[in-house]
């Protein structure tokens, strides 16, 4: 499966112009990812399967969990899950489907203390206390500047690259471009936090955090069928 959602096609009855017919259609997908620290339980993440593992990382990462690959003994994942990362150790044999499990080589930065059920709907979702949502977090310098005509072409160069959501209509995506406006890195889900985690994900795995002179592009959800909001971002 790799790092592209998976979009299956089906078939679909319309109704168009006073009678039903059947036409094929895609469907997007989201699926229940079980994810392990050290063999334990962590939480349960409502996701579109693909780039599990980028986003197991990615969210490990922004938890404060992990800080590099150098942390990560091994990552088990299912063999149909089809994906692989040379950077790790991974066993594709020893898990079932829908199951990520990290294994770290040191303590873990600090353990989240989240219910076990993380929606597609909300980033902080699972949390337990407002407090949880505060601990590692020290004040923004001043950033990067980044030319005015630069933004607004981002919105239709990320919109370009949604493949399933141009099948599909039905996902969030959030890309990452240098300050000229150049792609680094796109990944598309259900949730727009989890599409979010993906890219930080890959940006861990390619030795490319922190990205403090990256500017971040995620789809939004307004009147509008698409629009986009731009930002800085640190991680």
């Amino acid at each position: 499966m790799g790092g592209k959602p998976s979009a299956p096609d089906l078939s679909v009855r319309r109704w168009e112009a006073g009678s039903w017919s059947d036409s094929p259609d895609s469907v997007v997908m989201e699926e229940p990812l079980q994810l392990m620290l050290d063999g334990e339980p962590l939480s349960v993440v409502m996701r579109t399967p693909g780039a599990d593992i980028e986003l197991a990382l990615g969210l490990l990462f922004a938890e404060g969990v992990l800080s590099s690959t150098s942390d990560v003994k091994l990552v088990r994942i299912s063999a149909e899950a089809g994906e692989n990362e040379p950077a790790l150790d991974v066993d594709s044999s020893l898990v079932e489907s829908n199951q990520v499990d990290v294994h770290l080589s040191v303590a873990p930065g600090r353990r989240p203390e989240r219910s076990m059920l993380s929606s597609s709907a909300c980033g902080v979702c699972g949390a337990v206390m407002i407090e949880d949502l505060r601990r590692g977090l020290s004040p923004l310098s001043l950033g990067m500047t980044v030319a005015a005509d630069v933004i607004p072409p981002l919105a239709d160069a990320l919109r370009a690259r949604q493949g399933v959501f141009e099948k599909t209509g039905g996902l969030h995506a959030a890309g990452l471009f240098s300050p000229r406006g150049e792609l680094v890195c796109t990944r598309e889900d259900v949730g727009r936090h989890n599409a979010l985690d993906k890219v930080v994900g890959r940006l861990l795995l390619d030795g490319k955090l922190p990205a403090s002179s990256s500017v971040l592009v995620v789809s939004g959800r307004r009147a509008s069928p698409w629009r986009s909001r731009v930002s800085s971002t640190r991680r």
